[in-house]
Formats: C-alpha cells, structure tokens, sequence
C-alpha cells in the first residue's frame, strides 16, 4: 500500500499500525490506511525489503503518531512524526536490532553500556516492556539519528528526549537503490553518453544476484 498523500507527499510504503500494548499482533500481506491498529506487515513482504539494506540500500522509516503523547519530555510541542534517516542504525543495534519481523517486541535498541533499559543511556525505536510497544527514545551516545518532526515531516529537530503514543503508523522508502542498476535502461537514464557494452546488472536486488550482459545502447 502506498500513501501519496500523507507524511510530506514524497511516496511511503505503509508498513504497519503499531499499537503501544500489543504491537503488531496481526501480520497481513498488504497492510492498507484502513486496517485496525495492531496490524502490520508479514514477514515475508517485510523481508523483502528488510534484505535491502544487506547490499548497500538504505531505508528512510517514519511514523504518523496517533493519540495522546504520554511523556513529557517530548510533548511540548507534541511530535506529531517520527523520522528515522537511514535504518542501518537500527539494524545494527546493539542489543535489539531491527529484525526480519515487525512483530518483534522492539525495532530497535541500543545502549552505550549493557542493555538494561536502565541509566539513561539507551536509544529506542518502538518498543520496550509491555504497554510501550510505541515507545521511542534518543538518550545514547550512538543515536538513531531520530528526528521528531511535525506531520508532514517539516520543522524536524534531533534532540535527547523520549516520547510514547498511543499508536503509530509507520512507512518506509527505499532512500538510496542498490549500487548495482537494475537494467540497461537504468544505466542509459543516469549516463545518456553510456555506449553498447558489458555491464554488470542486479534485476532480482532483494536477491543479489548480478547478471554480466551485453546493453545495446544505439539502436531500437
């Protein structure tokens, strides 16, 4: 499901309502704006894009947060919108990484020393104990690079703060492709001046596999 419209109207994969006492309980092929909170991707759908990040892509997550902001540290103003620059952050946390299922307790935790959620050294992206499913925080030294944003993604500031809702809406878009293209038209569109020839190309980019094959660049 694609929101066009939402967020700042770039293009987001919408890939779960998360809810902050159960999270995502219910996995669904395609998660669409309708569905009841709770209800998120499955991980075969999630995987696939997950896998992008192992070939040198990167995704840019963000939330729509819904309900009442419960901590104060990040209420005022409310964070009406999460951004999460680049996931790799998140993949490569610590103590919680960002997994091949959203139906993890947490996506993402980090801490400068042990992972006791204690201290107030720790990062946190959607989750924690029971009842803090939506609960985010930016209080480590090796931040998420989290911004808390207004809703349509303007007047974003990064900050040491934490926040929790009642329930968030969390999208995805593939920020930065795979460095090998996808075809020889990919390869014509970024270079016009490129000539016939062997290229290396990725057409299956969840897979990885690359294929050497000649681009006719001239003719038809």
């Amino acid at each position: 499901y694609c929101e066009m419209d939402a967020l700042d109207g770039t293009g987001w994969i919408l890939i779960g309502h998360r809810d902050k006492r159960s999270g995502c309980g219910t996995l669904v092929p395609t998660v669409k704006a309708s569905d009841a909170v709770g209800t998120c991707l499955q991980d075969s759908a999630w995987q696939k894009l997950r896998a992008i990040l192992d070939f040198e892509g990167d995704l840019t997550m963000a939330t729509i947060n819904h309900g009442t902001c419960e901590y104060s540290s990040g209420c005022s103003p409310a964070a009406a919108a999460f951004k999460v620059g680049s996931t790799r952050k998140l993949a490569t946390a610590n103590c919680v990484p960002l997994g091949g299922t959203l139906s993890a307790d947490t996506w993402g935790h980090h801490e400068d020393s042990g992972c006791t959620g204690t201290g107030g050294d720790y990062c946190t992206f959607l989750g924690g104990s029971t009842d803090h499913r939506t609960y985010a925080s930016q209080i480590c030294s090796e931040t998420f690079d989290m911004e808390s944003c207004d809703a349509d993604l303007t007047g974003c500031s990064v900050g040491k703060s934490w926040w929790q809702f009642e329930a968030v809406s969390a999208y995805v878009q593939v920020s930065k492709a795979g460095s090998v293209p996808l075809d020889c038209k990919e390869i014509k569109a970024a270079n016009p001046d490129s000539s016939s020839g062997v290229y290396t190309i990725q057409p299956d980019q969840a897979n990885g596999d690359t294929l050497d094959i000649y681009c006719e660049m001239d003719a038809l």
